[in-house]
């Protein structure tokens, strides 16, 4: 498929050769029966020059073939590390920004999301070397709503420059609630004065926050620890929300290379210093290290994904642990208020890798209003009543 009429491979797609013959073969084969990936692989033999993550995105081709093939190149070192959220992310908002037939709505949309938007998060890749679903799921429904919102206006014979409170107040009041997710662009083309002031109210937020009950914590912890029946990986995922409060878009990120074993202890770099990790979740998170390990050499995910180079995102892994019974908010904020009521916010800071301002508002809430939050899940919780 990759050769020419002589069946000889060109030279620039040699490193693509080597990348797949260096693959289990059945996995090969199986990825070949696969929808779409014999024509990707023609596709690729019929281009000409070398393969880069340009030549991928231009392939008419299912995305995730296409995926799995970027993914692959990834991990072997032919192509480099690319952002897996930000450059389709980069892709879509041109290709929506571009079916918008107003050219000055189509400017000013574009404005809102290349310097509101994809400035800041291009910035948090080349800090942390990602974006996350999340993250990137909240600029997609902003940009939605903005080019919503302006095709509404100028079907109603306005524009955004002449809108009018009514204006605004009909649009919210006609649609869904997600027309609230809106309010970042009017508040940015107001600061910009390319809307007059309005008011957009902010989406509702839960009055009290999700908590889980302590016995309750506790079953699920010791089942984590102790059923074998469930995946290993499952398993160590929610003992990290659990036990030290990590969201599932950072614990997606880490890879066996941020697991180390002095000899005595067994520690995880989940901040800017790593964490002991006590008995017996450390022989299970040295277990999960020898299996990635064992399957894949060298630095791998802890938690890879279907697509060969790309861990699972963090809405898959959430719909996982939920799945098993772990619901990642509620065991996350439990979790968070327990380490907050014994550690400092600084330390903890450190430790979790969240901002010191993030972890001084828990420790003020664990001192604060902890009992009060610890009594509301006692009455909301029939298994939260500990009866000795």
């Amino acid at each position: 498929m990759l050769g020419e009429a002589n069946g000889v491979v060109r030279a620039d797609l040699e490193p693509v050769f080597a990348a797949l013959h260096r693959q289990p073969p059945h996995t090969v084969l199986a990825w070949l029966r696969g929808r779409g990936a014999r024509a990707l692989m023609a596709a690729i033999g019929h281009g000409k020059g070398p393969v880069t993550h340009e030549t991928l995105d231009q392939l008419a081709a299912p995305a995730r073939t296409v995926a799995h093939l970027r993914g692959l190149l990834v991990s072997v070192g032919t192509l480099p590390q690319r952002d897996d959220y930000l450059a389709p992310l980069e892709q879509w908002t041109a290709r929506a920004t571009a079916r918008i037939a107003d050219p000055n709505e189509r400017a000013i949309v574009r404005q809102f999301a290349t310097w509101h938007h994809l400035r800041r998060l291009r910035r948090l890749s080349q800090q942390t070397g990602t974006t996350t679903y999340t993250q990137v799921g909240a600029v997609r429904r902003d940009v939605k709503a903005a080019i919503s919102l302006l095709a509404w206006l100028r079907g109603a014979g306005s524009c955004l420059a002449d809108c009018r409170q009514a204006d605004l107040d009909e649009w919210l009041a006609d649609g869904s609630g997600q027309r609230s997710n809106a309010r970042r662009f009017l508040l940015w083309a107001i600061a910009r004065r390319r809307a007059p002031a309005l008011e957009i109210p902010a989406p509702p937020r839960d009055a009290v926050a999700p908590f889980i009950a302590h016995d309750r914590r506790w079953n699920l912890l010791r089942r984590l620890l102790h059923d074998t029946d469930l995946d290993l990986g499952d398993r160590v995922c929610g003992l990290l929300v659990l036990l030290f409060a990590q969201a599932c878009s950072r614990t997606v990120r880490l890879t066996t290379d941020d697991v180390q074993y002095d000899g005595s202890h067994v520690t995880l770099a989940l901040g800017a210093k790593p964490i002991q990790i006590p008995p017996p979740v450390d022989d299970l998170l040295t277990e999960l290290v020898r299996q990635r390990r064992t399957d894949t050499p060298g630095a791998v995910w802890l938690f890879p994904g279907a697509v060969a180079g790309r861990p699972f995102s963090a809405d898959q892994l959430s719909r996982r642990l939920n799945a098993i019974g772990v619901r990642v908010r509620a065991a996350r904020n439990t979790a968070m208020l327990d380490l907050a009521g014994d550690v400092p916010a600084v330390v903890l800071s450190h430790l979790l890798g969240l901002h010191v301002r993030t972890t001084t508002d828990w420790v003020r809430l664990a001192g604060a209003t902890g009992a009060e939050y610890a009594a509301e899940v006692s009455r909301r919780e029939p298994f939260g009543r500990n009866r000795g």
